[in-house]
């Protein structure tokens, strides 16, 4: 969510024009105690001088208007993510507590165009003295509360409340925690200056959630380990005293001490946080009912079943009246039913901003088959348009093949469209659609259209639910701290043997050890991350292949991964690291790059010592060599038998079939998909290792040939 409030903050820009010829933009509101009634004044200015809204100003103004008429709170239909429309009496019982009249509006700052313009055009048609308070629905972007008094006297206390409650809150405040501070505020006086301070963040989240599971696992093992190592420790200490101490009566109560505050603390750790982590929602957004869920569908679907055209009531009208009649009869005319939806699309909506899932939405209220058009009319992404077949008989290729200056409007920069001035953004948006529909009136008939397959929207409810802390994570970090520690004793045992002279590579670098020292790579690994080892590891293998006097057979396989490895990296041909690069290509290039690492290590050791490097870890190619084979089903590639590097083949020795898939899931690598995809089983991402993994075994030479051929490499 508060990557969603950051593209947000870009979003205040587009309204800068008209911030510039002085449209007052500071809050204003009521004192908690009604005082007389005097002309709207603006916290902004003393004095704000005549002010005569624009028709679009006043459509919008106009549909608030009748809103509040029927409830004095008004609740978006376009955010029920963040605000649904069912916490409106929530709203109505702060708003009591003001004392005086009080008209609340809870907006996406989407459909906000300047606050005081709009709440004072608001209060002219309504005709209501009061209060007038705008919040941001999402809480904790730009907006935040902006509000209007007909109470000149109350001007200062409402300045000082909207500042606070805009400032003071984090941003995981929700829109509700808004309100209610500012009319704390307004009552208390605590802004500010009052030496109260800020609040921590209010609500827990996934991050946090996963933090406090990883250190309880960590806790659940460390502590008891610790206690165990003392009473070892004590026990050897009252062994070589024994008789000194009582004998063997008082070793065995050593044991038994030990024994049993390991095992209290094994149990009282994990239940006591367990106790201790009440939160079960991340976030204090109220759960989204059905209804709320459906409100902008039904209303979309609605108008669509009046007229083909339907412009968003919420934001000022994007056409006027003569233009959209224009549109309307150029659709009738065609061949074939056409619906065009005039909205925002963010990732508050019931869609998550998908605005294909929201276009299906709307033909299954509607009924009507169709082709069904949706044009961003928001921030950014003004004019963006998605189409949506649904049994339209057009082609469905030449439909696609719409040019750029009608999918994305106009360029701001080559058609010089200033998008502050609402005639010209009009005019442009206008001829978009236009050219839109006469683009649909050229494309030829073809069969009934289908619409691009739909991505899953996540269920809202799921999504701000926190997991269990004693879920994934703490078992994740319970069995890596006890692999830590049982490990512990292995790695002092190894590490002198190699100082007793086994078996090295011919560089002299690299133990005989069956073990990937890759196995703790991350499955879903940061750009940063990956940038990081990269430079380590690449820099490590340059330095160690000229001084290798090993096998030649290696030498020449280091070089080949080398040689990818730095294709791959390449940003003009010159062999310097680019500054900017997908997560899929550095990983590509750090596989390379530990393969050929992993040659050298592994160069004169024994057959056995040697096995599997020419396979990479199917889970995980990071992990490096794989000389386990295993029946493997999971994420990455259907079931079949698929090379493991040790780790991974050791996890998935399981009986049950169930828990080896959530393992191999966890363990599989995850790469960034496409436009709209956080992360996917990098099976699924275009590029060399992809396509190996799909294909079911990923080797480290059809890794180089596969990057040596994209690029237009022959040996």
């Amino acid at each position: 969510m508060r990557a969603r409030r950051a593209v947000r903050l870009l979003l205040p820009l587009l309204a800068l024009g008209w911030l510039a010829l002085g449209t007052p933009t500071a809050s204003a509101a009521p004192a908690a105690v009604a005082a007389p009634a005097a002309p709207a004044a603006s916290t902004a200015a003393q004095d704000d001088g005549y002010w005569e809204p624009t028709w679009r100003e006043r459509a919008q103004a106009e549909f608030y208007a009748e809103r509040l008429r029927e409830s004095p709170v008004y609740i978006t239909d376009q955010a029920p993510r963040v605000m649904p429309r069912s916490a409106a009496p929530d709203f109505r019982a702060q708003a009591k507590r003001t004392g005086v009249p009080t008209y609340v509006l809870v907006l996406p700052y989407e459909v906000v165009t300047v606050e005081q313009r709009l709440l004072r055009a608001i209060h002219e048609e309504l005709g209501e003295d009061g209060m007038y308070v705008l919040v941001e629905a999402d809480g904790g972007g730009i907006g935040g509360v902006d509000v209007l008094t007909t109470s000149a006297e109350a001007r200062e206390p409402a300045l000082r409340a909207a500042r606070s409650a805009s400032s003071r809150l984090p941003d995981d405040a929700t829109a509700l925690d808004h309100f209610r501070y500012f009319v704390d505020d307004l009552r208390d006086g605590k802004g500010p200056g009052s030496g109260d301070e800020d609040p921590d963040d209010l609500y827990a989240d996934h991050e946090s959630r996963r933090t406090h599971s990883v250190l309880t696992g960590i806790g659940t093992v460390l502590l008891p380990a610790l206690v165990l190592l003392v009473g070892v420790a004590e026990v050897r200490r009252r062994s070589r005293t024994g008789e000194a101490r009582g004998g063997r009566g008082g070793t065995r109560r050593a044991v038994v001490a030990t024994t049993g505050g390991a095992l209290a603390l094994a149990v009282l750790v994990p239940f006591g946080a367990g106790a201790l982590a009440t939160a079960t929602r991340a976030g204090g957004s109220p759960d989204p009912t059905a209804r709320d869920m459906a409100l902008r569908v039904d209303r979309v679907a609605a108008g669509l079943r009046e007229n083909p055209v339907y412009a968003d009531e919420e934001q000022p009208p994007p056409l006027n009246p003569k233009r959209l009649r224009a549109l309307e009869r150029r659709i009738q005319a065609l061949d074939v039913p056409m619906y065009v939806v005039l909205m925002p699309s963010e990732y508050d909506d019931e869609s998550d901003g998908d605005a294909e899932a929201f276009l299906a939405r709307v033909q299954e209220s509607t009924g009507r088959d169709g082709l069904y058009v949706s044009v961003d009319t928001s921030g950014l992404t003004y004019g963006f348009v998605r189409l949506a077949n649904h049994g339209a008989r057009l082609a469905a290729e030449p439909l696609r093949q719409l040019p750029e200056s009608v999918r994305y409007g106009a360029d701001d920069d080559a058609d010089g469209v200033d998008r502050a001035d609402a005639d010209v953004r009009e005019a442009s948006l206008s001829a978009q659609l236009t050219a839109l529909v006469e683009h649909v009136a050229d494309t030829p008939t073809g069969p009934p259209g289908q619409p691009e397959p739909e991505y899953d929207v996540p269920d809202p409810v799921a999504e701000n639910t926190l997991a269990p802390l004693l879920s994934g994570p703490f078992w994740t970090s319970l069995r890596v701290t006890g692999l830590v520690l049982l490990g512990a004793g292995g790695a002092w045992a190894l590490a002198r043997w190699r100082r007793q002279g086994a078996v090295r590579t011919g560089s002299g670098g690299a133990a005989d050890t069956a073990e990937s020292p890759y196995e703790d790579t991350p499955e879903n690994p940061s750009a940063r991350w990956l940038r990081g080892a990269l430079v380590r590891e690449l820099d490590a293998l340059q330095e160690e292949l000229p001084k290798f006097g090993g096998s030649e057979r290696a030498r020449v396989q280091a070089w080949e991964c080398l040689d990818a490895a730095l294709l791959q990296l390449s940003e003009h041909g010159d062999w310097r690291l680019a500054k900017q690069m997908p997560e899929t290509e550095l990983a590509t290039a750090l596989v390379l790059v530990r393969a050929g690492t992993t040659a050298l290590a592994t160069a004169g050791g024994t057959r056995g010592q040697r096995k599997g490097v020419g396979r990479l870890c199917h889970l995980n190619p990071l992990h490096g060599r794989a000389p386990q084979l295993l029946d493997v089903t999971s994420s990455v590639a259907p079931r079949g038998s698929r090379a493991l590097c040790g780790h991974c083949a050791r996890l998935l020795r399981n009986p049950s079939q169930q828990k080896a898939r959530a393992a191999a899931d966890r363990r599989a690598l995850r790469l960034p998909g496409s436009v709209g995809e956080r992360s996917v089983p990098y099976s699924g991402v275009a590029g060399p290792l992809g396509s190996l993994a799909a294909d079911g075994e990923v080797t480290v030479a059809g890794l180089v040939s596969q990057v040596k051929e994209q690029l237009g490499v022959h040996s």
